[in-house]
């Protein structure tokens, strides 16, 4: 494959067509074909991009980086996308993937959500649970309109993923952060097998071709990972993919952000006793020099 031509075709032909637009941007152009020089030619890891806004980067990486992987020349398995906000992370996947998807030859299939190459990956907060749904139907009805609520149905019943966000972007109906925290998971399992949310989490192992998370989910993954520990959220691909992090400049605060932990002053007093103990038990098994004239 002529990487430098696909991409041209790409840039300066389908992209103009699929977004209705006549000139092609040549900075994103240029991006793309920078990124894809990187990933087939260097011998090097971490590859820093910076443009200013409007450039359109989002897709100036992730299309070479999609046409890489799919020759997986270097074994591999797929890319892992990390934005900084849920909202990114929604744009990326319902806009930006759809449009992406109508690239020919095709680089990144997809039908129904469900059976998408490409996965979105978020907290658990953000996933229906329908026992939970069940539980709580009639404080639920109280909350909203019959017609909402038979929206809601709906979605309970039909929804794909079981996100929030596909309740709003699919089904168009925004409920409030009461009425969602009485239907989204609050535990690792579900009692009713019918559960959209719980049904989408389940495919997190998967090697999806794109997962498309954000910093603090990539963050958590990452140092499960590397520390060989389980963690109670699903973990996102992070070995042997292509690594995007977007919005960068963010991801050193957010990284910052995971290692705080906040302590309670009883907390902090057993913390100080159990520090001085140790200490002390150091100080009375351990050899001890005294120098002096």
């Amino acid at each position: 494959m002529n990487v430098a031509k696909n991409i041209l075709n790409v840039f300066e032909g389908q992209l103009c067509e699929i977004y209705s637009s006549k000139m092609p941007r040549l900075e994103q152009t240029q991006m793309a074909l920078d990124v894809a020089d990187f990933l087939y030619n260097s011998s090097k890891n971490t590859m820093f991009v910076e443009a200013p806004v409007g450039v359109g980067k989002t897709l100036g990486v992730l299309i070479p980086a999609l046409i890489n992987q799919m020759e997986n020349t270097n074994k591999i398995t797929g890319i892992t996308y990390a934005t900084a906000t849920i909202s990114l992370q929604n744009q990326i996947m319902f806009e930006d993937v759809p449009n992406i998807c109508k690239i020919k030859p095709t680089i990144l299939k997809t039908t129904k959500p469900d059976q998408l190459r490409a996965f979105l990956a978020m907290g658990s907060e953000h996933s229906l649970c329908r026992s939970q749904f069940d539980k709580n139907y009639k404080k639920i009805e109280k909350k909203i309109d019959s017609e909402k609520m038979e929206i809601l149905n709906n979605f309970v019943k039909n929804s794909h993923t079981g996100l929030r966000s596909e309740l709003s972007s699919t089904f168009g109906l925004d409920v409030s952060n009461d009425v969602w925290s009485l239907m989204n998971i609050n535990s690792r399992y579900c009692h009713n097998i019918l559960c959209r949310g719980h049904e989408y989490r389940e495919k997190y192992s998967r090697r999806f071709a794109l997962t498309v998370t954000n910093h603090s989910q990539f963050i958590v993954s990452a140092k499960s990972i590397i520390a060989s520990k389980t963690s109670d959220e699903m973990q996102v691909p992070v070995k042997n993919r292509i690594i995007i992090i977007d919005e960068a400049h963010d991801f050193q605060e957010n990284f910052l952000s995971s290692l705080e932990e906040q302590l309670t002053l009883n907390e902090i007093n057993r913390a100080i006793k159990y520090t001085n103990k140790q200490l002390l038990a150091e100080i009375h098994t351990a050899p001890i020099l005294v120098f002096g004239t």
